[in-house]
């Protein structure tokens, strides 16, 4: 969360100054933090919950976390654009 954190601060003036919208700047900024926080649970819940379940750990650790994430992402991304954008 800290990271998207910052990343979201920091491309905030970038997003402003060069597309000069104040609304598409902080929709980029808190989807940026929303989706950093989420792949972050993500990434340390599904391969704790699949050792719980009795299963390697290494297959929550890699396609399938990675999929999950984009997934979740997008959905992120496009939900919070068409909040403040549109």
């Amino acid at each position: 969360m800290i990271i998207g954190a910052i990343l979201g601060l920091l491309i905030f003036p970038f997003v402003w100054i060069f597309f000069a919208d104040f609304n598409l700047a902080i929709a980029v900024s808190l989807s940026l933090i929303i989706a950093s926080s989420i792949a972050s649970t993500i990434g340390m819940v599904l391969p704790w919950l699949l050792q719980r379940l009795g299963t390697d750990p290494a297959y929550g650790s890699g396609p399938l976390v990675t999929i999950i994430q984009d997934i979740l992402s997008l959905l992120v991304y496009f939900l919070i654009v068409s909040m403040f954008v549109f």
